[in-house]
C-alpha cells in the first residue's frame, strides 16, 4: 500500500455532497491512495440502513433532487451504497462513524450499514489523517 493518504470529514447529509465525497474517495483509492472518511451528524444519518439511498438535497427547489432521482432510476449514476461497495473492493478506504454524533443523534451501531469500519472520535480521526496529502470538510 502507498503511504499517501487523504482524509474526508463528511458532515453534510445532502445526497450530492456525499456523492461528490465518495467520487473523490473512489478516485483516490483507484490511485492506491489510502482514504479515511469520518461521517458525522446528517452525513452519519445517511449511513443508517434505512437511509443509505434516500435523496435529500437542500436549497435547490427540488431540481437537483429530481435529476438525481431520474438518473438513479435510469442507472446513469451510482447509488451511495454502490459507491461505498465499489470503494471497499480495495483495502485503501476506511469509513468511520463519529462517536459523538452517534450519541447526540441516538444512533446505534447495528443501525449502520455493514460497510462502516467502526466508531471513532475526532481525536482518533486526527491521528489517522496526520500527514495527509489533504483533508476535506464536506
Amino acid at each position: 500500500m502507498n503511504d499517501e493518504k487523504v482524509g474526508l470529514f463528511i458532515q453534510s447529509g445532502e445526497y450530492d455532497k456525499i456523492y461528490n465525497a465518495l467520487s473523490i474517495a473512489i478516485a483516490a483509492v483507484s490511485n492506491n491512495i489510502q482514504v479515511f472518511c469520518l461521517f458525522s451528524y446528517s452525513a452519519l444519518s445517511k449511513l443508517k440502513k434505512e437511509n443509505i439511498n434516500k435523496i435529500r438535497i437542500e436549497n435547490d427547489e427540488n431540481k437537483l433532487t429530481q435529476r438525481f432521482s431520474e438518473l438513479l432510476k435510469e442507472n446513469r449514476v451510482q447509488s451511495i451504497s454502490d459507491m461505498i461497495k465499489m470503494a471497499k473492493t480495495t483495502e485503501n478506504i476506511k469509513i468511520y462513524a463519529c462517536s459523538a454524533s452517534m450519541n447526540i443523534l441516538n444512533i446505534k451501531e447495528e443501525e449502520l450499514i455493514d460497510d462502516v469500519d467502526g466508531t471513532i472520535g475526532i481525536v482518533k480521526f486526527l491521528e489517522l489523517i496526520e500527514r495527509s496529502m489533504f483533508v476535506l470538510y464536506i
